[in-house]
Formats: C-alpha cells, sequence, structure tokens
C-alpha cells in the first residue's frame, strides 16, 4: 500500500471540494462530510497547509473552469467523480477465506456507484 509521508496531503481537489467554499447544497448532493471522514484522507490525519487556502483554491478552480468553458453539468460530473473516488477508498473489505474477498457492507459502494452513474450490482 502507499501513502503520504508524515506532514503530507492527499490530491489537494479533495480537501478543496471539501472546503467551506463548496456549497453544502451539493456537499449533501455528493454525500460528502469531512476529510477525516475517507480513509485516503485521514492516515495521517494532515488536513490542512500553511499558506494554502483551501476554499481559495476552490474558488480559483472555479474560476478556471469558467475560463475553459467547463459548464455546469460538466463541473457536476467532475465532482462526482471525485467524490466517488473518495467513497471507493472507504469501501470495508472483509476477509471471505484464504482465497477471496468481500465487503462488510455496501454503503459505499452504492453511493460511488449513485454518483458515477452506474449499477452497484455485479
Amino acid at each position: 500500500m502507499t501513502a503520504q509521508g508524515a506532514g503530507e496531503r492527499n490530491f489537494h481537489i479533495f480537501y478543496q471540494i471539501l472546503s467551506k467554499a463548496m456549497p453544502e447544497e451539493l456537499k449533501q448532493k455528493l454525500k460528502l462530510t469531512k476529510p477525516e471522514d475517507y480513509f485516503f484522507l485521514n492516515q495521517n490525519a494532515c488536513y490542512t497547509v500553511d499558506d494554502m487556502d483551501d476554499a481559495k483554491e476552490f474558488d480559483h478552480m472555479l474560476k478556471a473552469f469558467d475560463i475553459l468553458n467547463i459548464n455546469e453539468e460538466e463541473r457536476l460530473a467532475i465532482f462526482q467523480t471525485i467524490s466517488a473516488i473518495l467513497h471507493l477508498g472507504n469501501l470495508p473489505f472483509i476477509d471471505v477465506n484464504s482465497e477471496t474477498a468481500g465487503l462488510k457492507d455496501e454503503v459505499e459502494l452504492n453511493i460511488a456507484a449513485e454518483l458515477l452513474g452506474v449499477s452497484a450490482a455485479g
């Protein structure tokens, strides 16, 4: 398994979409909570970086979307994909036997599938 070093964060976009800059209504639609709730982000408890304002960076990203003519539908698809990645990182795998893994429950899988617009059924 790979992980960030002490004092390092994962991809900044994860923290930006969880910041106060993203509207609460959109966070609810994406079923997002706080960085501490995501395995990909909580492994070393580094949620902020000195001299970096995630909310401000989120706003800069939205301005870049404007410059690139990325419309609302495309933005939502980007945010859904990023959110799905965070949820997939929380999949609760368990040992079924020496050769098989399974899921303890499918809550996060169903959320990710919904966000990606696909079926969670195998």
